[in-house]
């Protein structure tokens, strides 16, 4: 019994899905547009930098060497898909819905991704500067072998979430919930908000690691 309640009690992994996209039709460079709907489409090495693509809708699509800089995505959706060697120093695309997506190979800078919804994503060797994922909902996410500057999950829900060898310079996650959410396989310089690890896993080395932050969390003075 004791042997069955441990077993209950480990952290659970997401569950990520494999992305299997059809036989592609490549996209012409006007056919993305403000609250369009691309099906088994290849995007290669667009430029829809200051695009309005608002409420736009990817399915079982690839976007391939696209630069997607100050494009205007709000309430985009992302399904089935694969986005890789994506380049925007400014991504903007908050309040949308990604199932089933892998971001891969990809440079992006501020990232604007508050109040979406994800299920089933990976990202993968990825190098992101300030991530704003307040509000966001996050079911089975895995950030793998990224680099991360600045992480913002404030008020952000997050069930089934893993960072295997991923960086993240500072991790902001006050008022978040979480539930399996595993940082034991990230290396974290800053952790704001302690209160809210709640539900999260960390390993022994860590929490040595980041006794400085949580000793300033909880207004702890350190002194030699």
């Amino acid at each position: 019994m004791a042997g069955q309640r441990s077993a209950e009690q480990k952290t659970k992994a997401p569950r990520i899905d494999e992305v299997e996209l059809p036989e592609l039709e490549t996209a012409t460079e006007l056919e993305p547009q403000a609250h369009g709907f691309l099906e088994a489409k290849l995007l290669d090495r667009l430029d829809l930098t200051d695009r309005d693509l608002t409420g736009i809708q990817f399915l079982e699509s690839k976007l391939d060497g696209v630069t997607l800089h100050e494009a205007k995505l709000k309430s985009a959706t992302f399904k089935e898909s694969v986005l890789s060697r994506i380049n925007a120093p400014v991504f903007s695309a908050p309040r949308g819905r990604w199932s089933n997506v892998l971001l891969a190979d990809s440079r992006l800078g501020s990232v604007e991704l508050y109040e979406t919804g994800f299920s089933s994503v990976r990202f993968a060797n990825c190098k992101l500067g300030y991530i704003n994922l307040r509000g966001a909902n996050l079911l089975d996410v895995v950030f793998d072998n990224c680099s991360i500057d600045e992480l913002d999950l404030g008020n952000a829900k997050a069930t089934r979430v893993a960072f295997p060898d991923t960086r993240i310079g500072k991790l902001d996650i006050t008022h978040a919930v979480f539930q399996d959410f595993d940082l034991r396989a990230a290396e974290i310089a800053e952790l704001i908000s302690v209160e809210a690890l709640a539900g999260s896993t960390l390993s022994e080395q860590q929490v040595l690691f980041l006794a400085t932050s949580l000793a300033r969390n909880l207004g702890i003075r350190v002194e030699n």
